[in-house]
């Protein structure tokens, strides 16, 4: 099985590094960016806001004198990176990689360095199927347990919200998800 849309390079890290000795790949997928980029938007209105009032107090200060209004920088940058979460996260949907094994759920992230989560058939509490429609859609794992990087070492987290977004196939995804939770 190759990873949907994946370079070589990201199937042979997969093959390679992340997957434990026998376990098999059953689905594989990565994110819309529409579907990414979209779940930015209420982080948008809230960062055009922010961004706004930030520019105007700037700006105000400024004219008072001083050096006070350098003070309202931070703010600005902060509002302007709000501001642009729907343009982060459409980034990094195009560095991200889904797949699904007889084990566990593998999110890769290609981003300074390749991030890997797991997350392991008997730690996965509940999940939850969002339909979008001509078989795309989302699905929202929760967990109480975090893995990361390869084996068993586990992190205590409490519950835990990860998921499969914005994906092609998702009547697949389930299905494989199904099957993983059977296994237990």
């Amino acid at each position: 099985m190759t990873v949907t849309g994946a370079g070589d390079a990201v199937y042979e890290y997969l093959r390679g590094t992340v997957l434990e000795p026998g376990e098999k790949v059953v689905w594989t997928g990565r994110p819309s960016i529409w579907a990414s980029s979209s779940r930015g938007i209420p982080a948008l209105l809230f960062g055009s806001l922010f961004f706004g009032f930030s520019v105007f107090w700037v700006y105000g200060a400024s004219r008072a004198g001083g050096w006070f209004w350098m003070f309202g920088l931070l703010f600005v940058l902060a509002g302007f990176a709000i501001l642009t979460s729907p343009f982060q996260m459409a980034f990094l949907a195009t560095r991200t990689y889904y797949a699904i094994t007889d084990r566990r759920i593998i999110v890769i992230t290609n981003f300074f360095g390749r991030r890997v989560r797991s997350y392991y058939a008997p730690d996965i509490t509940d999940f939850e199927v969002i339909d979008t429609g001509s078989g795309r859609g989302s699905i929202k794992l929760r967990t109480n347990q975090f893995h990361t990087g390869r084996g068993r070492q586990s992190f205590q987290l409490g519950t835990l919200q990860g998921g499969l977004w914005g994906i092609d196939g998702l009547l697949n995804a389930s299905r494989a998800i199904m099957r993983l939770k059977q296994a237990v």
